[in-house]
């Protein structure tokens, strides 16, 4: 269980079930070797309650990890919703088996305990306690069954559907049934225990789908027994701050700050800052930046989040909110460079939160799963205008048009048709603030897009009326400390390159002088790349000040005006660009040592630089095709 949690922290979901595996079987193994020894007597509960415990961990995995576990969850990509409500039955599936688990243990506890006391032994104190912490674990057990049935279901995936747990507590049986056993479960607990606070604090996790008043009180009793109980405490400020009562909310979070260091203290008031935020077209301009500010506020609670933990909450709300930098209208002319590297970061921070979360739940989430995939095509079109139309080929073009086919833009907001399961997606209600950003994206990216084959022409045309290689070289010459401009130079070169003919020694001299040129062009712009990276240029923005006037002594100070949240954004270096020239660098250098006589070596070299190069930019199509991918 141990490594399980480690792998789980790393992001190593499939070899974490592995893991799970291998504990089951131990365990199974040992109690069925134990099982055949006819002198061995003695309960296995403690067996039987870690085997609930492996089985119950299940639930921190994604559902697409656990398609093999289930015969009718299969590969085919064209129906993948059929497979992913598969998948997420096959997850419960296994979970279900930690409750069987579970009550197994409890049956055993209660027979030693019966049989105890037709002895006469009653000296035993703990019984009570035992059970209680028997009937809370299969309490949990069956709560995280209907946590994962919701989430199958789509939970929280707003837009207006109803997939709130209330509401699917409401509209599906299967789900309140889970609910409703998980409550009974732990009302036995507290029966054979009434002051076991752990017990209080399940019971209150499973009412907020069902009765949020008395869940409230079912955490106020789990505090009043044990005020130091982190879970307690955590539920308690979530359930506040849904509700909207932000000052209980507050109070309840600074209590979890001094009992323990949990990401749901920061998750909690990131909520409450995003509470405060109204919708920009309603406020003045002094409101609308204080909303902003707010906004920031919250993307900074989300990042202390995950510096605690990877919770998916703290990934999703850090996506939504990180794009906001409360930059001032007035001031964005005069620091350029500054916005545009600020807005970059974002745009890379929102994304790459986004993706993890997906990542980490399944995409089962479809309000997040639309700005995922609109968050694609933003990623899509920037690589076409960052590669100057030279990645716009082939399954490039399909990606974009798939994506976009699947979103649909009106004056009512966007629609969603690429899941059957969303055809209630008609229609996504536009004040949401998640949504008006999924707005912005589609809008952008499809005007983008729109505009991509006019400035591929544009780009040929003008490299028809003007040298390329020229161009390239005269931009270098002015600009010789840019990484980029020599990545440009060094393709330039590799084109001719390519088209020299090498018939005679005359040409062959040429070939090699333009090959050695095209190498040396490369190997300089990974040099200032890599330069860039190990040695990231923080940009600080330019501040409007004041004259004040300090009062009798007649003596000024300068006041100066922040415009933005952030004091400084590093510009920092595409991982694409250096992806592009590693790979470069491997194919230039694979041409000139073609009658090297240590080719074993030079392969094997070649393949760690695509290799790396891969691991910067997946998509680098050069890469690819040098490992034949």
């Amino acid at each position: 269980v141990a490594v399980v949690r480690r792998d789980v922290g790393e992001g190593k979901f499939g070899m974490a079930l592995t893991h799970l595996k291998k504990g089951i079987n131990s365990l199974v193994d040992g109690l069925l070797s134990s099982t055949q020894s006819v002198e061995y007597k003695s309960d296995f509960s403690c067996a039987l309650k870690l085997l609930g415990d492996i089985y119950s961990f299940g639930a921190s995995l994604p559902p697409d990890i656990f398609k093999d576990e289930n015969g009718s969850a299969s590969n085919d990509d064209d129906d993948s919703n059929t497979m992913m409500a598969a998948c997420s039955k096959a997850q419960i599936s296994f979970v279900s088996k930690g409750e069987e688990a579970y009550r197994r243990a409890v049956n055993m506890i209660q027979e030693k305990i019966d049989a105890e006391h037709k002895e006469g032994d009653d000296e035993d104190n703990d019984s009570e306690l035992v059970i209680a912490a028997a009937m809370y674990d299969v309490g949990s057990n069956l709560l995280w069954q209907a946590r994962l049935l919701c989430a199958s279901l789509g939970e929280g995936s707003g837009g207006g559907t109803k997939t709130t747990t209330m509401s699917l507590a409401e509209n599906s049986k299967e789900v309140k049934s889970l609910f409703q056993r998980s409550i009974d479960a732990f009302l036995q607990s507290i029966d054979a225990n009434p002051t076991f606070a752990t017990a209080w604090c399940g019971l209150g996790c499973a009412l907020m789908a069902t009765d949020p008043l008395l869940a409230q009180h079912a955490f106020c009793r789990a505090l009043q027994l044990d005020k130091s109980l982190p879970d307690a405490w955590a539920n308690l400020g979530l359930l506040y701050a849904e509700y909207g009562n932000g000052e209980a909310a507050v109070e309840a979070m600074d209590a979890l700050t001094q009992v323990a260091d949990s990401p749901l203290m920061w998750i909690g008031r990131g909520m409450l800052l995003e509470n405060k935020y109204s919708s920009p077209l309603t406020l003045n301009e002094a409101e609308a930046k204080s909303a902003e500010a707010k906004l920031c506020q919250a993307a900074d609670a989300y990042r202390a989040a995950l510096q605690v933990a990877q919770h998916p909450f703290a990934l999703l709300g850090l996506s939504l909110t990180s794009r906001r930098l409360g930059l001032q209208e007035s001031a964005v002319k005069q620091n350029h460079d500054y916005c545009n590297a600020a807005e970059r970061v974002a745009k890379v921070e929102s994304r790459a939160s986004m993706s993890i979360y997906l990542q980490a739940t399944g995409g089962q989430n479809m309000g997040a799963k639309i700005l995922g995939d609109v968050m694609k095509v933003e990623e899509m079109t920037e690589r076409f205008i960052l590669n100057n139309g030279d990645m716009m080929v082939g399954g490039f073009v399909k990606d974009i048009t798939t994506k976009l086919s699947q979103l649909k833009i009106d004056q009512k907001g966007i629609s969603y048709d690429g899941e059957e399961s969303l055809k209630k997606w008609k229609s996504i209600d536009k004040s949401s603030l998640a949504l008006n950003d999924a707005n912005e994206l589609a809008h952008t990216a499809a005007k983008m897009t729109q505009s991509n084959m006019q400035f591929k022409k544009n780009v040929q045309s003008l490299e028809s009326e003007v040298d390329s290689l020229s161009l390239a070289r005269k931009l270098v010459h002015e600009n010789p400390d840019y990484g980029h401009l020599w990545l440009q130079f060094a393709k330039e070169l590799a084109k001719e390159v390519t088209d020299e003919d090498c018939s005679t020694d005359e040409s062959q001299k040429v070939f090699d002088s333009a090959l050695d040129s095209a190498i040396s062009a490369a190997n300089k712009a990974y040099f200032l790349m890599h330069e860039e990276v190990a040695n990231v240029r923080l940009l600080v923005p330019r501040r409007k000040a004041e004259r004040v006037d300090l009062g009798l002594i007649h003596q000024q100070h300068e006041r100066h005006h922040h415009f933005s949240h952030k004091p400084v954004v590093p510009e920092a270096v595409d991982a694409a660009l250096v992806s592009e020239c590693l790979a470069l660098i491997s194919w230039l250098n694979e041409m000139q040592n073609d009658d090297n006589t240590e080719e074993d070596c030079n392969t094997i070299a070649t393949s760690i630089e695509l290799q790396r190069s891969l691991l910067l930019d997946p998509e680098n199509t050069l890469a690819r095709a040098g490992l034949d991918m």
